[in-house]
């Protein structure tokens, strides 16, 4: 069973988040999965650097998953989440 990785990017100030991503790779074990998950969270916040983060409270939340309940679009690797709107 491979577990999916979803990272979702949110910002405390306007209480909203970018819609769920997907990320591509898939795991074989739960742990692998959370490890990338706090892994690529930090590579996100770090590609929106310290300005961005501060004035928009940034935070970035993930779940891991076996068993998808419903078709998420996957994070693009330009950064952005394939509609255009960067992570």
């Amino acid at each position: 069973m491979k577990i999916i990785l979803t990272m979702i990017v949110c910002s405390a100030l306007g209480g909203k988040c970018l819609e769920p991503m997907q990320r591509m790779n898939r795991y074989d074990t739960w742990a692998d999965c959370m490890r990338a998950g706090y892994k690529d969270s930090l590579e996100i916040m770090q590609q929106l650097g310290d300005v961005t983060l501060n004035s928009t409270q940034t935070y970035v939340k993930f779940v891991c998953s076996a068993n998808p309940m419903f078709k998420i679009p996957p994070l693009m690797p330009n950064g952005t989440n394939g509609k255009g709107k960067p992570i």
